[in-house]
């Protein structure tokens, strides 16, 4: 029951980036919790189920749940280089890139 409600989740959210080809998508939320939770697709097909993260510290407190996004910057480069030595006279370097600012809602926030 928990895995389809997170699903549910992350159909409502716009917290997604997809590699050059289309291929690969990366979704990131946070559940009602605050929990940070993410999920990798191949072809639209689950390959890494939506998975929380977090910090379990020894000696201060977690860094697991009660997070807000702050702010989400996306990125997408594509270029060539020229290696000085290997097989190719170019290589490609296309990507995406999705950094995720997240803030404590805690009333001393880190």
């Amino acid at each position: 029951l928990t895995l389809y409600l997170v699903l549910f989740y992350f159909d409502k959210t716009q917290n997604y980036i997809t590699s050059p080809d289309g291929t690969v998508k990366l979704k990131f939320n946070t559940s009602e919790t605050g929990i940070p939770i993410y999920e990798v697709l191949l072809n639209e097909k689950s390959i890494i189920y939506p998975s929380e993260l977090g910090l379990d510290l020894a000696e201060d407190r977690d860094l697991i749940e009660g997070f807000e996004i702050k702010k989400i910057e996306k990125t997408t480069v594509d270029s060539t280089w020229q290696p000085i030595w290997g097989e190719y006279s170019s290589i490609r370097n296309a990507y995406a890139e999705m950094m995720v600012l997240l803030q404590e809602k805690a009333s001393n926030p880190r």
